[in-house]
């Protein structure tokens, strides 16, 4: 019985055994089934040591930092090192500057240089393309575009700034430098433009300290056209030689006695050629008329000249008449912009009739 109970035990372990083996199935998903928890053990880990920040890695500074478009910026020093959003920003072949651009060096774009504040170069600023910017300070700046070129906006409360200036410091008579060029190729092209809608504003102005310098310019390098053209009224300081600074066209032939044309250099606008046009005219004597212009007349120049007279009666024809203009006397004028305008027959005696006086 002893011996029987072994075999049969025997037998059992064998039985055991057998059922403990397993098949190659079974062993190739214990195999998967490791590989994926150390692949979940690596993920976790790298994830910890990012969250971390390990030695010179480069994090975003924010969760909004490190936007799309944005030229990155480090916000740190050294070894680990976080990166923001810069003022620099590219869409397509444009790059914005949303601030102020400086370089020792040369500043060139294929396409358009834009900065909302102001692009500064100790070289040159090349643009294929439009410059647009507050301000842009370079030894030259060059662009290339079907429209525009270079833009500058200024604004607020500045006194004698400029939006565009150019400045020709070289000295020396061997020939011409030039301060702002402009240049138009199409038949109807303005080389310089400027427009000022203020009240007093000025489009063009011209200015010189030279002995013999001109403020203003205008040529006609061909004989045709004209060098000087002006749209509506001239106008000229009072002590200024060269232009008309009054006239008028007197009805003096009949009462009531008036002006029926003028202009006056001192007025703006329509007021400059609307009779009176701010004179005063009065008859003081037969034939003798005071003009006061409202402004000081002592100092300048001036010309009169009359209608002839129809004489009726037994010497019936036309009668020349002299004219004879002077400064009024102050002491009954009580001023000095007043003429006197005395008309005579060639007998002597006074006489009406229509006269022009122009000051100059």
């Amino acid at each position: 019985m002893k011996l029987n109970t072994k075999i049969i035990s025997a037998e059992c372990v064998a039985v055991l055994t057998l059922f403990a083996a397993s098949t190659p199935a079974q062993d190739q998903a214990a195999k998967s089934q490791a590989a994926h928890k150390s692949d979940i053990a690596s993920r976790n880990a790298t994830a910890t040591k990012a969250a971390s920040a390990a030695p010179n890695d480069i994090l975003c500074s924010t969760d909004t930092a490190c936007k799309t478009g944005f030229i990155p910026v480090f916000a740190s020093n050294g070894g680990s090192a976080n990166v923001t959003d810069s003022i620099l920003f590219k869409s397509g072949t444009t790059v914005q500057v949303a601030g102020s651009v400086s370089a020792t060096g040369s500043i060139s774009a294929l396409g358009t240089l834009f900065a909302s504040g102001n692009v500064n170069s100790d070289a040159n600023v090349t643009a294929i393309g439009t410059v647009s910017a507050s301000a842009v300070g370079a030894s030259s700046v060059t662009t290339e575009a079907a429209s525009g070129g270079v833009f500058s906006t200024m604004y607020g409360a500045a006194s004698g700034v400029a939006a565009v200036e150019g400045s020709a410091t070289a000295t020396g008579a061997s020939g011409f430098t030039f301060g702002v060029i402009g240049q138009s190729a199409s038949d109807n092209g303005r080389g310089v433009f400027g427009s000022a809608p203020g009240a007093a504003g000025v489009g063009v102005i011209g200015e010189t300290t030279g002995a013999t310098g001109i403020g203003v310019v205008g040529k006609t390098l061909n004989g045709e056209g004209w060098a000087f053209s002006a749209t509506g009224d001239a106008s000229q300081n009072r002590t200024g030689g060269g232009w008309i600074k009054a006239a008028v066209a007197v009805n003096g032939t009949t009462s009531p006695y008036k002006i029926i044309h003028c202009f006056n250099s001192t007025l703006p606008g329509s007021m400059s050629h609307t009779p009176p046009c701010g004179f005063n005219l009065t008859e003081e004597n037969f034939g003798v008329y005071w003009i006061d212009f409202g402004f000081e007349v002592d100092d300048r120049f001036w010309s009169v000249s009359a209608q002839a007279y129809y004489q009726t009666g037994s010497e019936a024809g036309l009668e020349a008449i002299i004219a004879n203009a002077n400064l009024a006397d102050p002491k009954y004028a009580g001023n000095n912009s007043t003429i006197e305008v005395d008309l005579y027959k060639n007998g002597g005696s006074t006489q009406t009739t229509n006269f022009t006086l122009v000051v100059y």
